[in-house]
């Protein structure tokens, strides 16, 4: 489990998910992702104990930007 979450060094892919440092201080993952008929977005704080996923049933560019909009209010909410 360590490993899939853990990007090799000098990177920032850990096997699917996107590591950043975020306003928790401590390790962020997320994954974004559309089979262009749905789009799931998922962040992981670990340092917060919380995951908030955002999922559509449509896969296009508007659907992909709606769930960027609310995964941004959810973690304006919940990391405030």
């Amino acid at each position: 489990m360590a490993r899939l979450h853990q990007p090799p060094p000098g990177g920032n892919y850990a096997d699917g998910w996107l590591a950043v440092t975020s306003r928790t201080n401590g390790p962020t993952l997320t994954h974004v992702g559309s089979n262009t008929m749905w789009t799931a977005e998922t962040w992981l704080f670990p340092a917060k104990n919380l995951i908030l996923a955002v999922t559509t049933n449509r896969g296009d560019e508007d659907a992909q930007q709606a769930a960027d909009n609310i995964s941004g209010y959810l973690v304006d909410t919940y990391l405030a």
